[in-house]
């Protein structure tokens, strides 16, 4: 299945709908992105292999990691196993970034993987631990935004997909070539969250 683009050249249903969540990450939730990747900045300093990543290649590699997720979030807690579910769905994820963007070094899409599995280091320190799990706890209060203002913009979904978007059915819907799983969260909380991020958003910006 394919969409026709703004210029009126056909694009694959995946295309579309990452290049929408893309926008979404910069355009709509911006001031969110931006304190992700403050944290995740904050987080490579305090390790002696990643204190040297820039902020560039940080905030690159962390944008298409979210484009690039197939779901709405994982649910990852501090403390508590990973379970081969949401690993799966993290690795799938990074490796697409990493197909994505080849130009950025390999060892920052394994720390971005390593951060978000909470695969911390032995020796680190409580607070350096904190910083990590506080990243990703809102790497994943933010995925589902994402996924949801993504999924929901009718000019890229084809019209027999969106109504199965709004009414948040959980079996995968067939796009093209690809299966885009549909929510794992109930779609009025987080169509709610997606408000609210935006809402957080402008009120920012306004205020800047």
């Amino acid at each position: 299945m394919q969409l026709t683009g703004v210029h009126g050249r056909p694009r694959p249903v995946p295309e579309a709908l990452h290049d929408s969540k893309v926008y979404v990450e910069k355009a709509l939730l911006a001031s969110e992105l931006n304190t992700l990747v403050s944290q995740l900045s904050k987080v490579a300093a305090s390790g002696r292999h990643s204190r040297d990543f820039t902020l560039n290649d940080l905030r690159r590699v962390l944008v298409e990691v979210v484009a690039c997720f197939r779901v709405y979030r994982t649910y990852i807690r501090p403390g508590e196993p990973v379970s081969d579910r949401d690993r799966e769905y993290i690795e799938q994820a990074v490796a697409r970034a990493r197909r994505r963007l080849p130009t950025v070094d390999r060892s920052v899409h394994d720390f971005v993987q390593d951060v978000l599995l909470l695969n911390a280091p032995a020796d680190l320190s409580l607070a350096d631990r904190a910083l990590w799990e506080r990243f990703v706890i809102r790497f994943q209060q933010t995925t589902g935004p994402v996924q949801a203002k993504g999924l929901e913009d009718h000019d890229l979904l084809p019209a027999d997909a969106a109504p199965l978007a709004q009414r948040g059915r959980r079996r995968p819907v067939a796009l093209g070539h690809v299966t885009v799983r549909l929510p794992r969260l109930e779609p009025a909380p987080a169509r709610f969250l997606a408000r609210r991020l935006l809402d957080d958003s402008h009120s920012r910006h306004q205020a800047g």
